[in-house]
């Protein structure tokens, strides 16, 4: 699904309309649908355990000094039990819950969250997302190519207002990506 969003934001406050869609979708598998180990892959995958449930494209469209608005494309697996050979790691609603589910309910929940954590302070959001990020606090491989050639063995922190992911190597070197300056390995 597509949703167009009026964000209240300046454009460096961008990621937080990708903290709230991003939570809106969490909560609704965790909260309504009763799934477990829900976390957002940084920066907006949405996953369950280490399989990929969802994922989210955001687009802003700036007017001055201000998001005019934005355009989030959500794309949720809902019923599917087959996959593409190419996707390494997928999931589905139907797979985590044995119960098939109507996308428009889909739909109109997660529609009501965005409309709810639209609302919240900056600070909420940035806990909120930061509490349930995949990863979190756990050594992996990264390759980050714009700062070592070799791939580190690091922990995501947190990620910073402007949504650079703040990761630590084992000797307490601090890293920080975008979303587009790093790789999970």
């Amino acid at each position: 699904m597509s949703v167009l969003l009026r964000p209240q934001y300046a454009p460096q406050q961008q990621f937080y309309v990708c903290r709230y869609v991003s939570l809106s979708l969490a909560k609704f598998l965790t909260n309504r649908l009763k799934i477990k180990k829900v976390s957002i892959k940084y920066p907006n995958d949405i996953y369950v355990g280490d399989r990929k449930i969802a994922g989210i494209l955001i687009e802003h469209f700036l007017c001055g000094d201000k998001i005019n608005y934005s355009i989030a494309g959500i794309g949720l697996n809902v019923n599917q039990t087959v996959f593409p050979k190419n996707l390494p790691n997928p999931t589905s609603v139907l797979l985590e819950t044995g119960k098939e589910i109507s996308p428009f309910f889909c739909m109109e929940e997660l529609v009501k969250n965005m409309k709810k954590l639209s609302t919240c302070t900056p600070s909420r959001l940035e806990k909120k997302y930061a509490q349930i990020l995949y990863k979190k606090d756990e050594y992996a491989w990264f390759l980050i190519p714009q700062k070592a050639d070799s791939p580190i063995k690091a922990k995501i922190k947190d990620v910073t207002k402007n949504g650079l992911l703040y990761l630590l190597d084992e000797n307490n070197n601090p890293y920080y990506c975008a979303l587009n300056e790093i790789v999970y390995l």
